[in-house]
């Protein structure tokens, strides 16, 4: 049941990904976290390793932007919320990541050196942090 709603998740995240402009996605996001209660470090483990198990399952590739997403959605189903981020490399080469963090900052099922600053971060409190 977990690997098949994380399934669901990222082949829900990968699809809305390819139909939708990114900022519209982005708004959706924003009225998808401030709808839920803030999940737990634990959940937001939890909804990450649920993804994870399910997104090995499809027939498509499910990067970190489809992954995050993906974690968002399924919290979203289960009435909860994640912080949402995006960001660029700290070092050069200039790469782009997304993630989701549990409420203490700390980015889920990521390295501990992620090597990452945010640039958007979309929190449940409602704040949106632009930089």
């Amino acid at each position: 049941m977990v690997r098949a709603s994380g399934a669901g998740a990222a082949l829900g995240a990968w699809l809305l990904l390819r139909a939708v402009r990114f900022d519209r996605v982005t708004r959706l996001v924003q009225v998808l976290v401030r709808s839920g209660r803030p999940a737990t470090s634990a959940k937001v483990a939890d909804l990450v390793s649920a993804v994870d198990a399910g997104a090995r399952r499809l027939p498509v590739r499910v990067a970190c932007l489809e992954r995050s997403l993906a974690v968002v959605l399924l919290a979203w189903a289960q009435r909860r919320a994640v912080t949402w981020c995006y960001g660029t490399s700290i070092r050069p080469p200039l790469r782009l990541h997304a993630w989701v963090e549990a409420p203490d900052g700390r980015p889920v099922g990521e390295p501990d050196d992620l090597g990452y600053r945010a640039t958007r971060r979309i929190l449940p409190d409602g704040r949106d942090g632009i930089a």
